[in-house]
């Protein structure tokens, strides 16, 4: 039950209706006036103490706003999956991009290193071929290595920053 419930108003209740939504309820559920539960009392100053200081009142409505995202989501995801048939019957698919969470993407530097380390592997090989240099081979075979390591340390660093911020979301 939200503070707005036990007092009885909408949650975009001007202050002076607040006021008077408070002073009616602690009259009517006061225990020394009506001998009713001191609880529902203790309820009625909580939510008064919140709804009565505007700094409270707004960080309150937005923790409400986002517990009516989840509660929304929650609903959704508990009624199943429908899908939606327009009748479209052309066998086209439909695309859209996929949007990841930009804290679980890895740093530019991680994805571009093993592209950069290819293109040294094949620079060092070209250069080995023209000249036969063994420190071009050697070169060459570093780069091509570290990229290999590159390509499969990437799609890693990435998995375990989104499965980092799983566990704290």
């Amino acid at each position: 039950m939200s503070h707005y419930e036990v007092l009885g108003v909408d949650r975009d209740a001007d202050p002076a209706t607040l006021h008077r939504a408070y002073l009616e309820q602690a009259r009517r559920h006061h225990p020394d006036l009506n001998g009713t539960d001191s609880e529902q009392m203790l309820r009625i100053n909580e939510a008064w103490a919140v709804l009565g200081d505007p700094l409270r009142r707004d960080r309150y409505d937005e923790t409400l706003r986002l517990a009516d995202r989840r509660v929304r989501v929650t609903r959704l995801d508990a009624s199943g999956f429908t899908p939606i048939d327009d009748e479209d019957d052309d066998d086209s698919w439909r695309y859209e991009d996929d949007v990841g969470d930009p804290r679980t993407a890895p740093k530019r530097v991680v994805v571009l290193a093993p592209l950069v380390t290819v293109a040294l592997s094949i620079a060092a090989a070209v250069v080995w071929v023209v000249t036969a240099h063994e420190v071009a081979l050697g070169l060459t075979v570093v780069f091509g290595a570290l990229s290999v390591v590159g390509f499969l340390v990437a799609p890693l660093v990435a998995m375990a920053k989104a499965s980092r911020y799983e566990r704290h979301d």
